[in-house]
């Protein structure tokens, strides 16, 4: 595709000197990552090129607002009104509500300048947004009737992006129905990029519905997303999050008070680069507030290999020492922090355990709940990662937290076979049918290393087995690409083989082609001890990595011998190409030059590693 970066922010008229930086910062940063690709998690099954490909060969903001159409509401319908041609305010119509309850104006972006690069397209929005508006209901008033948004389009969009920013705020007690209707009978080529910002008080209540009616041609993104990492405004800014914490925690307040029964749960950091010990309890003061978050978690911050906060980390003067030791340990181990003192940490931590997870009240108030919804197993893992080898059932929990079984009545868990539908295997397999493989259908292996075995060689381990849905997807998306070419077998640690082994026993009854090792930083000794037993048993079948940790750290995975391939970030359309290159090869690995033409891995070559981030850009680095 043939694009035209080659964009002048001064070509946008009316802008103040300020939102000329702000959006030229946007711009820059878009050139910077370019359009999302599979390799990004928000885009893994979505192929954007093949939109792009159909003669989108430039960005501009020159869009005509004025109406195409003659504007035509919903009939027999009562309903308010905005009507928006291209983003920008053509008519609006609230008859059926007291008016100065609403205020609806044009979209001011001087007013909200944030930047988020994180994503792409929402930089590329703020970069040349020529539309959009603001809507605002005041406090306690519910509007009697819907709000549709009509989105309409001008027939001379084609080959266009247009970029709408949207901002909708609820205060306090104000309840509102929105419908957005975007009506594309144009012929014309193009694509929608909106982002709304969407702000809700304490008891405010939105209801959302999106249709889109495209007959044509037209092409819709819009992109919502939320997370709450620290207690502290400064440290929000820090880590580039901006999130507004009175907002999130009179929303939050709202569900567990209004909505006890709902299992909300909740992933704080602690120990992030700069943070003092002061925002560190506020952090925790603003966890203990909420009464009573479900499930809460203090996550110690990690530096991992090659990650923003590790190059953060050096950049506030972090020791080497700290920085390794953050990226080896498990999440249950207490040690220093990036930024506190062991004694600090565990304090903090023990404060958080005794003062919230372990307290009688909140105990007694979410139990009950949980009791309804969890089989007696499921609860019991849950629990078992706030303290490992110390809760294995609910009478050990009751225990540490001092309350006696008649505190809660009656216990009685939901039977997992209630959790079980009828004949669901039957089901499935009448939807989802097997595929018939081909005979020489190239056989792949992947194995999950995120639990080390049960003979407690390494101590440290949290009894939760969660399912391994990244290779779930990962082979799903190697079966719908490569159909009856593909045979693929999942297994896990500690579930499916409990020793190096069994593992050894899978592995020759399965006879793969190709082995895949899925593992995070914490468990990569663990991993290497079991490639060396492989290698020992004498298969000799090539072994890719992928995950965190040789993402992160390929050149210390691939100082490996028994490691042939690091498979670098999201690995669908790397795996698909590599598969490919081995069917056409008789189910062997290719030649390295073949390998060279593969992206998104890294080889070893000689003394060379070959890393293939891209199909634009080939590095090779000497060890």
């Amino acid at each position: 595709m043939k694009q035209n970066y080659d964009f002048d922010i001064e070509k946008i008229k009316n802008l103040s000197q300020e939102e000329k930086v702000f959006r030229k910062k946007n711009l820059d940063l878009f050139y910077e990552s370019g359009f999302p690709s599979k390799q990004v998690e928000d885009w893994k099954f979505t192929d954007l090129n093949l939109i792009l490909n159909k003669n989108f060969d430039n960005i501009s903001n020159e869009v005509n607002f004025e109406s195409s159409k003659e504007f035509k509401a919903i009939e027999n319908f009562e309903h308010n009104f905005i009507f928006l041609t291209n983003g920008k305010i053509i008519s609006t119509n609230f008859d059926h509500e007291e008016k100065s309850k609403i205020l609806i104006k044009d979209f001011n972006q001087e007013e909200v300048m944030n930047i988020d690069p994180s994503n792409a397209l929402a930089l590329l929005n703020s970069a040349l947004s020529s539309g959009g508006f603001s809507l605002e209901i005041t406090k306690d008033y519910k509007l009697k009737k819907p709000l549709i948004v009509y989105n309409c389009f001008s027939q001379d969009l084609k080959n266009k992006i247009l970029n709408n920013k949207n901002s909708i705020k609820l205060n306090e007690g104000s309840e509102l129905t929105l419908i957005d209707y975007s009506d594309n009978n144009t012929q014309s080529n193009f694509i929608k990029n909106t982002v709304d910002t969407v702000s809700l008080d304490k008891n405010a209540v939105l209801k959302n519905i999106l249709i889109q009616n495209s007959k044509n041609n037209g092409h819709f993104y819009k992109f919502i997303k939320s997370s709450l990492e620290s207690g502290s405004s400064r440290m929000q800014k820090v880590m580039r999050k901006n999130l507004d914490l009175d907002k999130f925690y009179n929303n939050a307040d709202y569900i567990v008070s209004k909505y006890p029964h709902v299992v909300l749960g909740l992933n704080a950091m602690h120990g992030f680069p700069t943070e003092t010990e002061e925002e560190a309890m506020m952090t925790l003061d603003f966890i203990k507030e909420l009464k009573w978050v479900h499930f809460p978690y203090l996550l110690t911050v990690r530096a991992f290999p090659n990650t923003e906060i590790e190059k953060f980390a050096r950049e506030q003067g972090v020791p080497e020492d700290v920085i390794k030791k953050s990226q080896d340990l498990s999440y249950e181990d207490t040690a220093p922090s990036l930024t506190f003192s062991q004694d600090f940490t565990k304090a903090v931590k023990t404060m958080f355990l005794k003062d919230y997870v372990l307290n009688k009240d909140r105990l007694r108030s979410v139990l009950p709940n949980q009791f309804k919804y969890f089989c007696e197993d499921e609860l019991n893992q849950k629990y078992n990662s706030y303290f490992p080898r110390q809760v294995n059932n609910i009478d050990d929990l009751l225990r540490l937290a001092r309350i006696k079984r008649t505190e809660l009545g009656e216990i009685k868990f939901v039977d997992e076979s209630d959790l079980k539908i009828p004949e669901i295997n039957t089901k499935f397999i009448e939807h989802f049918p097997k595929q018939k493989k081909s005979k020489n259908a190239l056989k792949i292996l992947l194995i999950n290393m995120s639990g080390y075995y049960s003979d407690g060689s390494d101590s440290q381990e949290r009894a939760l087995m969660e399912p391994p849905l990244g290779l779930i997807s990962l082979l799903s998306y190697l079966n719908r690409e490569l159909k009856e070419n593909v045979d693929g077998k999942i297994i896990k640690s500690r579930l499916n083989f409990n020793s190096d082994e069994e593992l050894v026993d899978v592995i020759n009854e399965f006879k793969p082609d190709i082995i895949g090792i899925s593992v995070m930083t914490f468990y990569k000794d663990f991993v290497h001890r079991t490639v060396k037993h492989i290698r020992d048993q004498n298969i000799k079948t090539p072994i890719f990595m992928g995950g965190p940790y040789p993402t992160g750290s390929y050149e210390d995975v691939l100082k490996d011998e028994g490691v042939d391939i690091c498979v670098l970030g999201e690995g669908e359309m790397t795996l698909t190409e590599l598969l490919s290159k081995m069917i056409e090869n008789e189910n062997k690995l290719p030649d390295q030059e073949t390998l060279k033409l593969i992206t998104g891995m890294a080889f070893n070559s000689k003394e060379k590693i070959n890393i293939m981030k891209s199909k634009s850009t080939q590095a090779e680095l000497t060890i």
